[in-house]
């Protein structure tokens, strides 16, 4: 007698199940569900006139007190944990030619622009300019997605990366026009070191944001095709 497989109607069933438990990531769904299938496959292996909510229950209860939540958790940090090893190659890639004629360049242009700055609050409002237009193009730029409200875990990771380096954008912008009266006293080595500073912050923006969510379109996109467009 073969094994007894849940059915597509049972498998509809799952979903449902696993968004009443407040998974609300379609990727983190099918991870869920095909485990569950699985799980409730090899139950009716060992007792086939077990009812199928039974044996769901049975599946369920494997993943301890907390339900489904710490696999939320430990998938979202595992993407955040990808996301920045993909920003640090990205940065890597900026040392290889020909970009590295970029990446040698325009450090020195943006010390030579903290230089000759007059007002303290020029630099830094050009400088937020920049980073306002590198996250609206980001947020244009995001993965499209053929049915608006299906949300991935894929996509939202990389949120957190961007919350980090965020913070770390609004303490430099915040302390800017202090840098620029240090810069003046201080001459051209303080300059150097704050425009090193200042481009690799906006590579990594870059590297967050824009190549991060292209990333994760390809990714997404060949898991799910009928959902992501290429």
């Amino acid at each position: 007698m073969p094994n007894q497989e849940v059915s597509q109607e049972q498998i509809e069933e799952l979903f449902a199940f696993v968004r009443r438990k407040r998974v609300r990531y379609y990727d983190l769904q099918v991870e869920l569900v095909d485990h569950l299938a699985t799980g409730i496959e090899q139950t009716w292996a060992e007792a086939p006139k077990m009812p199928f909510e039974r044996a769901r229950d049975r599946v369920y209860k494997e993943f301890g007190i907390f339900g489904f939540a710490h696999v939320v958790d430990e998938r979202l940090n595992a993407i955040h944990r990808q996301v920045w090893e993909e920003a640090y190659v990205f940065l890597r890639s900026t040392f290889t030619f020909p970009k590295i004629i970029l990446t040698l360049t325009l450090p020195i242009v943006i010390a030579q622009l903290l230089m000759v700055a007059t007002n303290a609050f020029v630099v830094p409002g050009v400088l937020l300019l920049i980073f306002l237009g590198i996250v609206f193009y980001y947020q244009w730029k995001r993965p499209a997605l053929r049915h608006k409200k299906i949300k991935f875990a894929r996509v939202d990771g990389a949120k957190q990366a961007l919350g980090v380096l965020a913070g770390f954008a609004q303490i430099l912008l915040y302390y800017m026009p202090l840098l620029l009266d240090k810069i003046a006293s201080s001459g051209v080595l303080l300059a150097s070191l704050s425009g090193v500073i200042v481009y690799f912050l906006y590579v990594m923006l870059y590297a967050l944001t824009v190549h991060a969510d292209r990333r994760a379109r390809e990714d997404l996109q060949k898991q799910f095709p009928r959902l992501v467009a290429g």
